[in-house]
Protein backbone atom coordinates (compact mmCIF):
# COMPACT_ATOMS: atom_id res chain seq x y z
CA UNK A 1 0.00 0.00 0.00
CA UNK A 2 1.09 3.10 -1.31
CA UNK A 3 0.62 6.64 0.98
CA UNK A 4 0.00 9.79 -0.21
CA UNK A 5 2.51 12.59 0.93
CA UNK A 6 -0.05 14.40 3.34
CA UNK A 7 -0.78 11.31 4.93
CA UNK A 8 3.16 10.51 4.81
CA UNK A 9 4.01 14.10 6.39
CA UNK A 10 0.93 13.70 9.15
CA UNK A 11 2.27 10.22 10.16
CA UNK A 12 5.67 11.77 10.67
CA UNK A 13 4.69 14.60 12.10
CA UNK A 14 2.84 13.01 14.83
CA UNK A 15 5.54 12.02 17.01
CA UNK A 16 7.00 15.47 17.45
CA UNK A 17 3.55 16.62 18.26
CA UNK A 18 2.69 14.00 20.91
CA UNK A 19 6.49 14.35 22.63
CA UNK A 20 5.48 18.31 22.41
CA UNK A 21 2.27 18.01 24.65
CA UNK A 22 4.06 15.48 27.24
CA UNK A 23 7.27 17.07 27.85
CA UNK A 24 7.93 19.17 30.71
CA UNK A 25 7.83 22.60 29.51
CA UNK A 26 9.13 25.81 30.94
CA UNK A 27 5.88 28.80 30.62
CA UNK A 28 7.44 32.00 31.81
CA UNK A 29 4.35 34.29 33.25
CA UNK A 30 6.12 37.52 32.92
CA UNK A 31 7.86 39.36 29.56
CA UNK A 32 11.13 38.55 27.26
CA UNK A 33 13.33 41.36 26.52
CA UNK A 34 12.91 43.77 23.28
CA UNK A 35 9.06 44.20 22.79
CA UNK A 36 6.54 46.29 23.47
CA UNK A 37 3.09 45.14 25.10
CA UNK A 38 -0.51 46.23 25.37
CA UNK A 39 -2.14 45.65 28.65
CA UNK A 40 -6.21 45.94 29.78
CA UNK A 41 -7.31 44.32 32.99
CA UNK A 42 -10.72 45.08 34.54
CA UNK A 43 -11.64 43.92 38.17
CA UNK A 44 -15.13 44.09 39.88
CA UNK A 45 -15.10 43.74 43.61
CA UNK A 46 -18.27 42.75 45.74
CA UNK A 47 -18.52 43.13 49.57
CA UNK A 48 -20.93 42.01 51.97
CA UNK A 49 -19.73 43.89 55.32
CA UNK A 50 -22.52 43.17 58.13
CA UNK A 51 -22.50 43.31 62.12
CA UNK A 52 -22.51 41.47 64.25
CA UNK A 53 -25.63 40.37 66.40
CA UNK A 54 -25.93 41.65 70.03
CA UNK A 55 -22.10 42.42 69.79
CA UNK A 56 -21.25 46.00 71.84
CA UNK A 57 -20.44 48.22 68.95
CA UNK A 58 -19.23 51.85 69.72
CA UNK A 59 -19.51 53.09 66.41
CA UNK A 60 -22.74 51.36 65.30
CA UNK A 61 -22.21 50.43 61.14
CA UNK A 62 -25.18 48.90 59.53
CA UNK A 63 -24.92 46.11 57.04
CA UNK A 64 -24.01 47.48 53.88
CA UNK A 65 -23.05 46.48 49.91
CA UNK A 66 -19.87 48.27 48.57
CA UNK A 67 -19.22 47.49 44.74
CA UNK A 68 -16.06 48.88 42.84
CA UNK A 69 -15.18 48.53 39.47
CA UNK A 70 -11.72 49.68 37.87
CA UNK A 71 -10.57 49.56 34.50
CA UNK A 72 -6.48 49.77 33.89
CA UNK A 73 -5.09 50.36 30.21
CA UNK A 74 -1.42 50.28 30.50
CA UNK A 75 1.83 49.90 28.21
CA UNK A 76 4.90 47.68 28.66
CA UNK A 77 7.69 48.55 27.10
CA UNK A 78 10.66 45.82 27.65
CA UNK A 79 14.30 46.71 27.13
CA UNK A 80 17.09 44.58 26.27
CA UNK A 81 18.82 42.46 28.59
CA UNK A 82 22.12 43.55 30.29
CA UNK A 83 25.10 41.03 30.06
CA UNK A 84 23.92 39.79 33.35
CA UNK A 85 20.39 38.87 31.91
CA UNK A 86 18.18 42.01 34.02
CA UNK A 87 15.50 43.48 32.12
CA UNK A 88 14.26 46.90 32.60
CA UNK A 89 10.62 47.17 31.44
CA UNK A 90 8.57 50.83 31.26
CA UNK A 91 5.38 50.72 32.67
CA UNK A 92 2.69 53.79 31.81
CA UNK A 93 -0.67 53.73 32.85
CA UNK A 94 -2.33 55.03 30.50
CA UNK A 95 -5.71 55.27 31.59
CA UNK A 96 -7.66 54.32 34.77
CA UNK A 97 -11.28 54.37 35.71
CA UNK A 98 -13.20 53.79 38.77
CA UNK A 99 -16.71 53.24 39.93
CA UNK A 100 -17.67 52.90 43.71
CA UNK A 101 -21.65 51.53 44.67
CA UNK A 102 -22.73 51.50 48.12
CA UNK A 103 -25.96 49.52 48.43
CA UNK A 104 -26.72 49.63 44.87
CA UNK A 105 -26.20 53.64 44.18
CA UNK A 106 -23.37 55.31 42.77
CA UNK A 107 -21.18 56.72 45.68
CA UNK A 108 -18.76 59.40 45.16
CA UNK A 109 -15.22 58.25 44.44
CA UNK A 110 -12.95 59.27 47.41
CA UNK A 111 -9.11 60.01 47.13
CA UNK A 112 -7.44 57.46 45.87
CA UNK A 113 -3.82 57.00 44.65
CA UNK A 114 -4.48 53.98 42.27
CA UNK A 115 -6.94 56.56 40.67
CA UNK A 116 -3.92 59.10 40.52
CA UNK A 117 -1.19 56.63 38.92
CA UNK A 118 -3.09 57.59 35.36
CA UNK A 119 0.00 58.80 33.20
CA UNK A 120 2.40 57.52 35.61
CA UNK A 121 5.25 55.80 34.89
CA UNK A 122 6.96 53.03 36.54
CA UNK A 123 10.28 50.80 35.95
CA UNK A 124 9.69 47.15 36.76
CA UNK A 125 13.53 45.39 36.85
CA UNK A 126 13.23 41.59 36.03
CA UNK A 127 16.23 39.13 36.37
CA UNK A 128 16.95 36.21 33.92
CA UNK A 129 14.33 33.39 35.73
CA UNK A 130 11.95 36.29 35.08
CA UNK A 131 11.37 37.39 38.51
CA UNK A 132 11.03 40.97 39.72
CA UNK A 133 14.14 41.95 41.41
CA UNK A 134 13.66 46.20 41.35
CA UNK A 135 11.02 48.55 40.73
CA UNK A 136 10.88 52.54 40.31
CA UNK A 137 9.02 55.71 40.14
CA UNK A 138 8.96 58.61 37.66
CA UNK A 139 8.17 60.81 40.68
CA UNK A 140 9.02 59.64 44.34
CA UNK A 141 6.15 61.65 45.89
CA UNK A 142 2.86 60.74 48.59
CA UNK A 143 1.03 58.97 45.40
CA UNK A 144 4.55 56.63 44.93
CA UNK A 145 4.64 56.53 49.06
CA UNK A 146 0.73 55.16 49.17
CA UNK A 147 0.63 52.84 46.68
CA UNK A 148 4.12 51.28 47.33
CA UNK A 149 2.78 48.51 49.50
CA UNK A 150 1.03 47.42 46.22
CA UNK A 151 3.74 47.12 44.02
CA UNK A 152 5.47 45.43 46.69
CA UNK A 153 2.27 42.65 46.83
CA UNK A 154 2.86 42.35 43.12
CA UNK A 155 6.62 41.90 43.33
CA UNK A 156 6.27 39.01 45.91
CA UNK A 157 3.42 37.52 43.67
CA UNK A 158 5.37 37.34 40.54
CA UNK A 159 8.46 37.06 42.28
CA UNK A 160 7.51 33.88 43.30
CA UNK A 161 5.39 32.63 39.93
CA UNK A 162 8.24 34.43 36.96
CA UNK A 163 8.00 30.54 35.58
CA UNK A 164 6.54 27.44 35.98
CA UNK A 165 7.69 23.94 34.64
CA UNK A 166 5.11 21.16 33.98
CA UNK A 167 3.73 19.03 31.11
CA UNK A 168 0.53 18.83 29.74
CA UNK A 169 -1.92 17.34 33.20
CA UNK A 170 0.24 17.98 35.67
CA UNK A 171 -0.11 20.67 38.41
CA UNK A 172 2.79 22.72 40.16
CA UNK A 173 1.78 24.52 43.17
CA UNK A 174 3.86 27.96 44.32
CA UNK A 175 3.69 29.62 47.91
CA UNK A 176 3.33 33.72 48.32
CA UNK A 177 3.24 36.20 50.43
CA UNK A 178 1.07 39.39 49.58
CA UNK A 179 1.38 42.27 52.00
CA UNK A 180 -2.25 44.33 52.50
CA UNK A 181 -1.58 47.21 54.16
CA UNK A 182 -3.93 48.35 56.88
CA UNK A 183 -4.36 52.03 58.35
CA UNK A 184 -1.98 52.91 61.40
CA UNK A 185 -0.70 49.59 61.55
CA UNK A 186 3.07 48.86 62.47
CA UNK A 187 3.51 46.28 60.27
CA UNK A 188 1.34 45.29 57.02
CA UNK A 189 -0.99 42.40 57.18
CA UNK A 190 0.99 39.12 55.66
CA UNK A 191 -1.59 37.31 53.21
CA UNK A 192 0.14 33.84 53.16
CA UNK A 193 -0.80 31.76 50.05
CA UNK A 194 -0.49 29.07 47.49
CA UNK A 195 -0.91 29.07 43.56
CA UNK A 196 -1.49 25.86 41.53
CA UNK A 197 -0.79 25.92 37.79
CA UNK A 198 -2.45 23.11 35.83
CA UNK A 199 -1.18 22.82 32.20
CA UNK A 200 -4.58 21.69 30.17
CA UNK A 201 -2.94 21.81 26.73
CA UNK A 202 -0.53 23.15 24.28
CA UNK A 203 -1.66 24.91 20.97
CA UNK A 204 0.01 27.25 18.04
CA UNK A 205 -0.42 30.42 17.31
CA UNK A 206 0.93 31.76 14.12
CA UNK A 207 4.42 31.51 15.15
CA UNK A 208 3.89 31.29 18.90
CA UNK A 209 2.92 28.18 21.16
CA UNK A 210 0.38 29.07 24.12
CA UNK A 211 -0.59 27.26 27.08
CA UNK A 212 -3.44 27.22 28.13
CA UNK A 213 -3.51 26.79 31.97
CA UNK A 214 -5.89 26.30 35.00
CA UNK A 215 -5.17 28.09 38.48
CA UNK A 216 -6.13 27.59 42.08
CA UNK A 217 -5.59 29.94 44.93
CA UNK A 218 -5.91 29.82 48.95
CA UNK A 219 -4.78 32.13 52.03
CA UNK A 220 -5.54 32.67 54.94
CA UNK A 221 -4.47 35.76 57.44
CA UNK A 222 -4.85 36.83 61.14
CA UNK A 223 -3.99 40.56 61.26
CA UNK A 224 -3.75 42.58 64.40
CA UNK A 225 -5.86 45.85 64.41
CA UNK A 226 -4.53 48.87 64.95
CA UNK A 227 -4.05 49.59 68.65
CA UNK A 228 -5.34 46.16 70.17
CA UNK A 229 -3.96 42.91 71.83
CA UNK A 230 -6.52 41.28 71.47
CA UNK A 231 -8.37 42.14 68.61
CA UNK A 232 -7.58 40.71 64.88
CA UNK A 233 -9.03 40.20 61.33
CA UNK A 234 -9.15 36.78 59.95
CA UNK A 235 -9.19 36.50 56.28
CA UNK A 236 -9.46 33.26 54.09
CA UNK A 237 -9.54 33.26 50.25
CA UNK A 238 -9.90 30.70 47.35
CA UNK A 239 -10.59 31.54 44.05
CA UNK A 240 -9.61 29.89 40.48
CA UNK A 241 -9.46 31.07 37.09
CA UNK A 242 -8.07 30.66 33.27
CA UNK A 243 -4.61 31.27 32.30
CA UNK A 244 -3.60 31.66 27.90
CA UNK A 245 0.36 31.91 28.45
CA UNK A 246 2.52 33.04 24.86
CA UNK A 247 5.09 30.92 25.91
CA UNK A 248 7.78 32.30 23.39
CA UNK A 249 7.46 35.80 24.59
CA UNK A 250 6.07 35.44 28.36
CA UNK A 251 3.09 37.13 28.32
CA UNK A 252 -0.28 36.48 29.80
CA UNK A 253 -2.52 36.69 26.20
CA UNK A 254 -5.87 36.01 28.70
CA UNK A 255 -6.75 35.34 31.97
CA UNK A 256 -9.89 36.28 34.31
CA UNK A 257 -9.39 35.12 38.11
CA UNK A 258 -12.17 34.64 40.36
CA UNK A 259 -11.75 34.93 44.24
CA UNK A 260 -13.94 34.50 47.03
CA UNK A 261 -13.06 36.21 50.86
CA UNK A 262 -14.43 35.82 54.07
CA UNK A 263 -12.84 38.06 56.55
CA UNK A 264 -14.57 38.58 60.15
CA UNK A 265 -13.54 40.93 63.21
CA UNK A 266 -14.60 39.01 66.51
CA UNK A 267 -13.53 41.67 69.21
CA UNK A 268 -13.67 45.36 68.78
CA UNK A 269 -10.35 47.66 68.69
CA UNK A 270 -9.29 49.13 71.67
CA UNK A 271 -7.54 52.14 69.94
CA UNK A 272 -8.79 55.34 69.18
CA UNK A 273 -11.10 54.01 66.45
CA UNK A 274 -13.47 51.31 67.89
CA UNK A 275 -14.29 49.06 65.52
CA UNK A 276 -17.35 46.79 65.99
CA UNK A 277 -17.09 42.85 65.68
CA UNK A 278 -18.06 42.29 62.03
CA UNK A 279 -18.30 39.54 58.85
CA UNK A 280 -17.73 40.03 55.28
CA UNK A 281 -17.98 38.57 52.39
CA UNK A 282 -16.42 39.52 49.31
CA UNK A 283 -15.77 38.40 45.46
CA UNK A 284 -13.52 39.85 43.45
CA UNK A 285 -12.88 38.93 39.47
CA UNK A 286 -10.00 40.19 37.65
CA UNK A 287 -9.52 39.94 33.89
CA UNK A 288 -7.05 40.77 31.70
CA UNK A 289 -5.52 40.54 28.16
CA UNK A 290 -2.51 41.72 26.51
CA UNK A 291 -1.75 42.22 22.85
CA UNK A 292 1.90 43.49 21.03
Amino acid sequence: MRLTRPIAAAMLAYPAFVAAQTAPLTIRLTPTANQTLHMRMGQQTTFEIEPVDAAPAPIPLPAMTLGMTMTIVATLDVGAADDQGRVEARLTYDDIKADITMNGVPSPMPANPVAQMAGRVFTLVYDREGQIVDFKADVWDATYDAIKPMLSAMSNTLGATGSVTLAVGETVARPMTLALPFPNAATPGGLSAEMRFTLNSLTSEGSGRIAHLATAITGQMKQPLPGSVAAAMVMQMTGSGTMDVNVDRGFVKSGEQRITLNAAIDRPADGAVPVPPLRMHGTITISQSTEP
